[in-house]
């Protein structure tokens, strides 16, 4: 390969990380507002540990759940 064609994929590979990095986060954690997430599990056991485990961890965090 040429060092033209390395310096090209070595700027394209740069930028691209560059770019990426600097994208722009919308974060709501303190609009105070809940976010739903739905989990899917089966009866029985499962269920139970996504009640027991995960539900409260969840809502500790703003999160309501919402086993299905």
């Amino acid at each position: 390969m040429t060092k033209l064609k390395i310096l090209t994929i070595a700027f394209t590979t740069l930028l691209a990380i560059t770019l990426t990095a600097c994208g722009a986060s919308n974060s709501n954690s303190n609009s105070g507002e809940k976010k739903e997430i739905k989990i899917g599990a089966t009866s029985g056991p499962y269920a139970d540990m996504v009640n027991k485990g995960l539900k409260p961890l969840l809502e500790k965090k703003r999160l309501q759940s919402y086993c299905y």
